[in-house]
């Protein structure tokens, strides 16, 4: 949260420095008493070219691609959602605003994204080498079914899988915000800690094991001897 001289039904008592969602949306220079203020969601993503970013000077506008706080840059954050309409991003919803007051501010929360591939379900995708294994040949026409990680399921007889390496479409995916089409609104979660119990944690790690010594003869030996390892590293309940 931020101070801005716009008006704003969202403002700061200066006594209490408490967040407060008033009953109207007010801009008086001359109130000594609070100050009106914008929320801004940011991540660290990379920021493109005319994307809004928060920096140690404020709100700013990305003079060309490649800014991104995970590269070093200082106190760089994308903003991705605001209650500030002149950035022309989504906003948070009302519910949110008004818990974020009561809860005297949230830190940090989690936003929901959408996975999107390029192709979809019902479209046509080209094989691009032929798989004997698969029973296609190379430029075969394929009729996407579902998407099982890094496979996609396709229509027709035969093994009904192919691993997308094989289609000239690729399968890169891209995440994006998810947006309420009518509200123009993001959709966050509170961030909950977790615990794991001391089987949790052992399952997890031999799992994990398990996977990587998928089909060696003696993964079942390794497992047990890490397991041991496991079980004497964690603190004795």
């Amino acid at each position: 949260m931020s101070p801005t001289e716009d008006k704003s039904i969202l403002y700061k008592r200066n006594d209490t420095n408490e967040p407060h969602l008033g009953e109207f949306i007010i801009n008086d220079p001359d109130d000594k008493l609070r100050t009106n203020q914008h929320l801004y969601f940011t991540s660290g993503e990379e920021i493109k070219e005319g994307g809004k970013m928060l920096t140690h000077e404020g709100v700013e506008t990305a003079e060309y691609d490649g800014y991104s706080f995970d590269n070093g840059d200082e106190f760089c954050l994308k903003i991705i959602a605001s209650t500030d309409p002149k950035l022309n991003l989504p906003q948070p919803t009302q519910a949110f605003i008004k818990a974020y007051c009561e809860q005297g501010g949230i830190d940090e929360v989690d936003v929901e994204y959408e996975e999107f591939y390029a192709f979809c379900v019902g479209d046509t995708v080209t094989v691009k080498s032929e798989r004997e294994l698969f029973g296609v040949e190379k430029g075969q026409k394929l009729i996407v079914k579902a998407f099982e990680g890094d496979h996609i399921r396709y229509e027709g007889d035969g093994v009904q899988g192919i691993h997308s390496s094989h289609l000239e479409e690729g399968f890169d995916s891209v995440f994006t915000l998810k947006i309420d089409p009518i509200h123009n609104t993001i959709t966050t979660h509170r961030i909950v800690e977790k615990t794991y119990s001391r089987d949790d944690i052992i399952h997890a790690l031999t799992y994990g094991h398990r996977m990587g010594k998928q089909g060696e003869s003696h993964a079942n030996t390794l497992i047990e001897f890490k397991k041991d390892h496991i079980e004497a590293m964690l603190p004795q309940q």
